[in-house]
Parts: C-alpha cells; structure tokens; sequence
C-alpha cells in the first residue's frame, strides 16, 4: 500500500469533521465553570487565571486578527497578540491565561510548536485549562489534518507530510494523523519513525 492509497482510510473523515471546530479568542470559553464535566471538576484547581492588563490589550488583537485572517494585517494583529502575551508572562509568570493566550498567538502565526508548549504550561499551572486547550488543539488538528489531505490530493506530498506533522504536535488524542504520518515515514525508508508512530496509535 502506498501512502496516498493510506489516505482513502480516513479521507471521509476529514471533510466531516471540519465544521466541528471553531478559534475563538481567549476569554471565549467553550465551557464555562459550573458546566465542566466531572472528570475536568476533579482535576486539581491550581492556579486560576486572572485578567489584567495584557489579557485585555491580547483579546482585542486576537479578535482583530480573526478579521483579518488571510491577510498580513492578521499576521500582524497575531504578532501583537504574541508579543503582549510574552510581556505578560515575563510580568505575571504564575498567570495561566497568558500562556494560553501565547499558544492561540501561535496557532495563529502557523507555530504549532510554540502553541504547544504555551498550552502545556498553561495547562500545569491550571489542570482545569485542559477543556480550552483541548479546544483549541483539536481545532488546529482539524484544520492542518485538512490542509494535508488537500495538499496530498494535488500531488504535493512533502507538504501534506509537513501538515500531518503539525497536526500531531498539536493534538495526540486522534489517531488519523498518525496512521498517515506512519504510513509516509515507511515510504520514506524512515522505519524507525514509523515504528514510533505505529506505537502512537496503538497506545
């Protein structure tokens, strides 16, 4: 089996589950207190996010920035965001919101790297975060996992490679992109990364 054949698997998939994700910007809670599901109630509380200056001036860029999405003016609103996020984790480092609001700034400036990590740190210094992050990840998963079946489809296969990559930085809890991933990293004779990631899904 090749790769692209691989992709008729999961291919329906894609398209179906497009429209389940939506970004908001920080302070847009998919689920608010008092209607977390248990096993997020049971998680340890942390240290809860607090608003202050620079969570404020953030929303206002990453609102901005979904206005100006496909532009280099969204860019911009996006690395506004970033950098008032950076300040405000310098300032307030013990603030979770910050680092949540970095991981969206980054999201939104293609760093899924850099999002990764800001939502990790959110989440250890507040457990119960994981019900935005888990969000925001699943979305940007949704969206790269996407944009690879796309790239694959016209041919261009180091770049569907490149977007199942990102997929999987960002969100590990679905194993789609992985079996692609896995299935690439055979043809590519990197065995010792597919056996990985054929590990990955297993688990």
């Amino acid at each position: 089996m090749n790769f692209r054949e691989g992709l008729v698997a999961v291919l329906g998939l894609a398209f179906i589950t497009a429209g389940c994700a939506t970004t908001g910007a920080s302070g847009v809670t998919p689920m608010m207190d008092g209607d977390l599901p248990e096993w997020v109630e049971e998680l340890p509380e942390g240290t809860p996010p607090e608003e202050n200056e620079y969570t404020d001036e953030v929303v206002l860029y990453l609102l901005q920035a979904q206005q100006f999405a496909e532009g280099d003016e969204g860019i911009e609103h996006f690395q506004s965001a970033l950098d008032a996020s950076l300040q405000g984790i310098e300032e307030y480092p013990e603030n979770p919101q910050h680092y949540l609001q970095a991981g969206e700034a980054y999201l939104g400036l293609g760093d899924y790297v850099g999002a990764d990590s800001m939502f990790t740190r959110a989440e250890e210094i507040y457990p119960r975060y994981v019900v935005e992050t888990e969000f925001h990840r699943e979305g940007a998963w949704i969206e790269s996992y996407n944009l690879a079946i796309e790239a694959s489809q016209a041919g261009n296969e180091d770049a569907a490679l490149a977007h199942f990559e990102d997929a999987h930085t960002i969100y590990r809890l679905r194993p789609e992109a992985m079996i692609n991933l896995a299935a690439s990293y055979t043809e590519n004779d990197r065995i010792d990364d597919a056996i990985d990631m054929y590990g990955q899904v297993a688990e």
